[in-house]
């Protein structure tokens, strides 16, 4: 199954009827689509992160919680 993600400008807005296909690095000049990171704070003021599995790109590396919207995400 694709995964689709929307497209927007440099200013943030969404241009529509223009998505981009996960993985085809099929974005134009000044285009961009969005990414999220959610940082964790306990109540210890500390950050709560991840360490990536073995196997994966970047194994072992450490990382914040995130990923990218796809299409129709609100």
């Amino acid at each position: 199954m694709r995964e689709y993600w929307d497209v927007y400008d440099a200013k943030g807005n969404k241009i529509a009827g223009k998505r981009s296909v996960r993985g085809k690095h099929d974005l134009g000049f000044n285009e961009y689509h969005l990414v999220v990171y959610v940082w964790i704070i306990d109540d210890n003021n500390r950050i709560v992160i991840s360490k990536r599995q073995k196997g994966r790109s970047f194994e072992d590396s450490w990382e914040c919680t995130g990923g990218c919207a796809l299409s129709g995400d609100t």
